[in-house]
């Protein structure tokens, strides 16, 4: 007596259904041309970071062989595009490990963890800790793969790094436990798991100490009390946004929080984006770390366009090096000196045109640049 047919053309879902509307749009054509779109980016960031590698050159004194390059990749939210950007970063930079801080799914579905299998096409060990929107299923396929390591609580060595980890210990699919009235129980959670991942890395580097632990992994960046002055460095996610806080409330611990690296929306998952709205990006952090000391010497961020966009910049940051002064090639440009003769341009000269290329967001300056911005 209540059925009514009308209702069924503008349907509500709600829960893990919410994004049937999503995928209900997602008819054949729109799939052809998504496929398109993917292959289209991830060409592109090949071109884009080749280009950047050709002019650039690595911190004075650490060559490829003394750097382990790692990127930092968080809140996939179960875009397939982003394995197709580890891929091709794979291809260009020459990944030693990849580092993933959690919600790599949206809502632990069974559908969802199909898309983990790509993890172990990718030919490079894989490290991964649990957000708060990946239940254990997911962490459990996601360790059945050859080259993953899933890390909760421990310390592990990966591509000659020592990294603890530890998941999120709430599962927002099944107690909603980070928002609402439960918010409160779920910052505590989140605390305390810190403390004592804390506690892990302080019996580990006792036991330890001619190799003490080189980072941890916390996917909520908001509850740092129990890593500060316990790590060098700390790698999260969850915000949806990139940041970079060096020596954290003075504690000397580095937090680097990445972005998400699906383009997804802050409540989690990759959505159609509101007409006169740009997507969001997609962004990656490529860290450099010092192969003999395990510490970070540098690093790249990565902004992609986000669904339907072709567009890549990279744009690179140096560590703090302490009191130290960087050596400089004898000959090279310095701020008391100028550009040796047989090292000009002159004007109108250079690369002919046809082997010029012009990407369509700007390619950073190399290490070194005075502005230290974006050219």
């Amino acid at each position: 007596m209540t059925f009514s047919p009308a209702a069924l053309t503008q349907p509500r879902f709600e829960g893990s259904l919410s994004q049937a509307a999503y995928i209900a749009d997602l008819g054949e054509a729109t799939a052809q041309d998504y496929a398109s779109y993917r292959d289209t980016l991830a060409e592109f960031v090949g071109q884009v970071s080749a280009l950047y590698i050709a002019a650039d050159s690595l911190p004075v004194g650490l060559d490829q062989e003394n750097l382990v390059t790692v990127p930092h990749v968080s809140d996939i939210h179960d875009n397939p595009q982003a394995f197709d950007v580890i891929e091709q970063l794979h291809t260009q930079f020459a990944i030693d490990a990849v580092i993933d801080t959690g919600d790599i799914g949206s809502w632990g579905t069974p559908v969802e963890n199909e898309l983990l299998h790509r993890i172990g096409t990718l030919d490079v060990p894989y490290v991964y800790i649990s957000g708060n929107h990946d239940g254990a299923a997911a962490a459990t396929t996601i360790e059945e793969r050859p080259n993953a390591t899933v890390v909760d609580n421990e310390v592990v060595e990966v591509a000659g790094l020592t990294i603890a980890g530890i998941g999120d210990p709430r599962f927002a699919a099944d107690d909603d436990s980070d928002i609402g009235a439960a918010g409160e129980e779920g910052k505590d959670a989140v605390a305390a798991s810190a403390f004592q991942l804390g506690d892990t890395i302080e019996a580990h580097d006792e036991a330890h100490p001619e190799d003490p632990v080189d980072l941890a992994l916390l996917h909520d960046p908001t509850q740092p009390d129990g890593l500060l002055g316990r790590a060098p460095l700390v790698l999260s996610g969850h915000m949806h946004t990139s940041k970079v806080e060096l020596d954290r409330e003075g504690s000397g611990t580095d937090w680097l929080t990445a972005g998400s690296t699906g383009g997804a929306l802050a409540s989690g998952g990759v959505a159609p984006v509101p007409q006169g709205e740009d997507p969001l990006d997609l962004t990656a952090r490529m860290l450099y770390f010092d192969r003999e000391t395990g510490r970070l010497v540098a690093y790249d961020d990565i902004t992609m366009g986000g669904l339907g966009l072709v567009s890549v910049s990279i744009h690179r940051s140096q560590m703090p090096q302490g009191d130290a002064e960087l050596e400089v090639p004898e000959g090279a440009e310095t701020p008391d000196g100028t550009v040796p003769p047989e090292q000009e341009v002159a004007p109108g000269e250079g690369l002919p045109d046809e082997d010029r290329v012009t990407p369509t967001d700007p390619v950073s300056p190399a290490p070194g640049a005075s502005d230290g911005g974006e050219g």
